[in-house]
């Protein structure tokens, strides 16, 4: 995949100069790894500046005040994670890992105009996040099996994001339904049904 992915960045770059960004294109070493352990990190804990954040209740306010050490613990648990389950993990566990790094690795080449992190492509890596996820939790409750109440313990973490999941999304219908409740949205509304009965649709 990332031979095929080289020589399709290769082509794009000399048989489409112009549509290419190639002037995006950064070759440094600490800023590469910088890029791509923060798109891992983001994988994980996604909080950061936003509307929705700034003012939500204080739960969610504490979490983004120390975003930043948050961040570090994250990472430093991802890169555990992936050295010991690459070494004593399963064939699904290695494979998903690998797939985790291979999906994140060619978009840590480009430094994006006003914004290092494209979060398009982050949906492409969560994919194999939740698969990675997933694996982990049914194997580490295969591992306990015999521990009674004990086994369920590794639920808990797709349980805390299934949470955290459904949480942000009724906060953002919540804010959505704010917003179109404005007088300037209001405004924009009339004028607009003002212009399909005239104009029709």
């Amino acid at each position: 995949i990332s031979i095929v992915a080289l020589i399709a960045l290769l082509a794009r770059l000399s048989l489409l100069p112009a549509a290419s960004a190639f002037q995006d294109m950064h070759f440094n070493l600490i800023l590469i790894v910088r890029t791509s352990a923060s798109y891992l990190v983001r994988m994980v804990f996604p909080i950061h500046g936003s509307y929705l954040v700034t003012h939500a209740g204080p739960a969610v306010r504490f979490l983004y005040q120390v975003a930043t050490e948050m961040r570090v613990l994250t990472f430093l648990c991802i890169l555990s994670y992936s050295v010991f389950g690459f070494i004593f993990g399963n064939t699904t566990i290695r494979f998903f890992i690998t797939w985790t790094y291979i999906t994140v690795l060619p978009f840590c080449f480009f430094q994006f105009p006003g914004d290092w992190l494209n979060i398009r492509y982050l949906y492409l890596v969560s994919i194999g996040f939740i698969m990675l996820l997933a694996s982990a939790t049914d194997l580490a409750s295969r591992l306990l099996y015999e521990k009674a109440w004990r086994r369920f313990l590794p639920y808990a973490l797709p349980l805390v994001f299934v949470m955290l999941s459904h949480f942000i999304i009724r906060h953002l219908d919540e804010s959505y339904e704010r917003a179109s409740r404005t007088s300037n949205v209001q405004e924009m509304k009339t004028e607009l049904e003002d212009y399909q009965s005239r104009f029709g649709r």
